[in-house]
């Protein structure tokens, strides 16, 4: 407590600022559950509109006032890097209907579905493979590794965990100066 009266209330606010903006970054949900529990105690006026951008898999156990759920473009129980079984296909249709279940029931009031090829063959319990023209405006898929990585001859007598680290500070590092 001396600490805390010891310091300039802007710095500790500025403290207290950074520590939430950093804990909203590694944020899985959680956060907006204690928010929305303590809603009532927070006037109308320091009350804002908030638009949350998020996946399906992070809004179990969450409401909203209004959901919109945009079409993905993605593959439907298929595999570009391996054949999979009828019984493997049918599990993946069957979890990927839990999970559109669970964004469906996200709603309080508002609730609004696009639905494109791949959302209706889910309905119709169909895999879809997301056609070459849609795939070339999103990349190109690489399999899941470290070995699709070209490390160059300064490389060479690096372990691929050393390269992964460096690579992730890299990342870091520019993560940082995004936010």
């Amino acid at each position: 407590m001396e600490y805390l009266e010891e310091q300039d209330e802007s710095q500790v606010f500025d403290n207290l600022l950074e520590f939430i903006t950093e804990l909203t970054y590694k944020d899985d949900g959680q956060l907006y559950k204690i928010y929305e529990k303590h809603l009532d105690r927070i006037s109308a006026a320091t009350h804002e509109t908030e638009i949350v951008l998020t996946t399906m898999h992070k809004v179990k156990g969450l409401e909203f006032d209004s959901v919109i759920i945009t079409p993905s473009y993605s593959n439907l129980a298929h595999n570009e890097f391996k054949i999979i079984l009828n019984e493997e296909i049918e599990d993946a249709l069957n979890e990927e209907k839990r999970l559109t279940f669970v964004s469906l029931t996200r709603a309080r009031f508002r609730l609004l579905v696009f639905n494109f090829e791949r959302e209706i063959a889910l309905q119709e319990s169909k895999q879809y493979i997301l056609p070459v023209k849609f795939k070339l405006g999103l990349g190109i898929p690489a399999e899941p590794g470290i070995s699709k990585l070209n490390i160059g001859w300064a490389a060479r007598n690096l372990t691929s965990k050393m390269v992964l680290m460096i690579l992730l500070k890299k990342i870091l590092k520019v993560v940082m100066k995004l936010a």
